[in-house]
């Protein structure tokens, strides 16, 4: 819908093809459909990690995860990656 409208590339376009790679193991096919969702995973996976575990590990990852450098640089690298997918298409 987003690319109809404005002939661009949302950031989530090829997410479902690339999770879907990934969960059987095809890591390079699932870069290939977005690059961004791969160098996300991990982060979002100690997000929840955080949000579900207490303890002092979690408290050190909690740390970390939400400071407010790493959420900005993440956010930042999200529109970075917004506009980069489009100059290269």
């Amino acid at each position: 819908m987003f690319y109809t409208l404005t002939g661009w590339e949302c950031p989530g376009c090829g997410v479902q093809r690339a999770l879907y790679a990934m969960l059987h193991g095809e890591f390079l096919q699932a870069v290939a459909y977005n690059p961004f969702l791969c160098l996300s995973v991990p982060y979002l996976l100690m997000a929840l990690f955080v949000n579900f575990f207490t303890g002092r590990v979690a408290e050190r990852i909690s740390r970390i995860v939400y400071h407010p450098y790493v959420v900005w640089g993440f956010i930042a690298l999200f529109f970075i990656w917004w506009f980069v997918r489009n100059l290269i298409k």
